[in-house]
């Protein structure tokens, strides 16, 4: 027994055809205004009215005060760590570099580009750096106490 589905067919007026307008009177949209109204911007051909278009009045863009300047977007971002909380860091004498700090959870695993030691604190362990920016106070005391810092 074949599916009924199979000897479907579409009913009569489903594909009815649109309505050509302006095309003359006998066309049920025809002779003079076509469905437009009378005069005035939207029944002209390409008489869209802008989305943001106030009617005249000053627009709220131009009533803003004007913010100059830009973004940046190929700056580095730089996090900063003050010297005097790397004398927490347990290494085992070996080379404290930015990949540790991340494993150890010193520094979050942020989005940051760069680590920058500061020199604010002390340094009571010998400890060698590598792979940071410094500025010259922490260089100074990270020398002083006896390490590296390349």
């Amino acid at each position: 027994m074949k599916s009924i589905l199979s000897n479907l067919t579409k009913s009569k007026g489903y594909n009815k055809p649109s309505r050509r307008i302006g095309r003359g009177i006998g066309s049920t949209k025809g002779g003079h205004t076509t469905g437009f109204g009378m005069k005035g911007q939207k029944s002209r051909t390409g008489g869209k009215v802008k989305q943001w278009f106030e009617g005249g009045q000053t627009p709220l863009v131009h009533k803003m005060p004007y913010q100059g300047g830009f973004v940046n977007h190929a700056a580095l971002s730089i996090l900063g760590i003050n010297v005097g909380a790397l004398n927490d860091v347990k290494t085992g004498g070996r080379e404290i570099t930015p990949n540790i700090l991340v494993k150890l959870g010193y520094v979050g695993n942020n989005k940051f580009d760069v680590i920058k030691i500061l020199g604010k604190g002390e340094v009571t362990n010998k400890i060698n750096l590598k792979g940071f920016r410094y500025s010259k106070r922490a260089i100074e005391k990270i020398k002083a106490a006896g390490g590296n810092a390349l």
